[in-house]
């Protein structure tokens, strides 16, 4: 990744699904103090998220990969539905991205690793948090 170049301060690294180790701790932390339920309806926290019948997505979905979207299909060129970094730290285009996403299957009837999605999920919850 580096392209033999050194490895400094300012060098940035792919880390890929490590990030749902840290945001599903964070996400124990807010179920251990009593601020988040596992059966708490996601819409609740997102409003933007009560779209295409994700409105029975819950927590528990989100955390057990079975909310229904592993890779849910987009409107971005080539179908490629990923929030891009640049719109990760921008929370109305997050939010309007998760708008947009469609159900592959309905919530919690089926099991499939959510590759990318799990990530920009739960740090959502952890943001959105009253």
């Amino acid at each position: 990744y580096g392209g033999g170049k050194p490895v400094n301060h300012d060098t940035l690294f792919a880390c890929f699904s490590c990030t749902k180790a840290t945001g599903g701790v964070a996400v124990l932390q807010l179920l251990e103090e009593g601020l988040l339920s596992l059966d708490e309806h996601v819409v609740d926290i997102i409003p933007e998220f009560g779209t295409h019948g994700k409105e029975a997505v819950t927590v528990r979905h989100l955390v057990t990969f079975t909310a229904g979207f592993p890779d849910p299909a987009g409107d971005r060129p080539g179908g490629d539905n990923l929030i891009v970094p640049a719109d990760f730290s921008n929370s109305v285009a997050r939010c309007t991205e998760f708008a947009k996403w469609k159900l592959a299957w309905e919530p919690g009837s089926k099991w499939e690793y959510h590759v990318s999605m799990y990530s920009h999920q739960s740090a959502s919850l952890l943001i959105m948090m009253p």
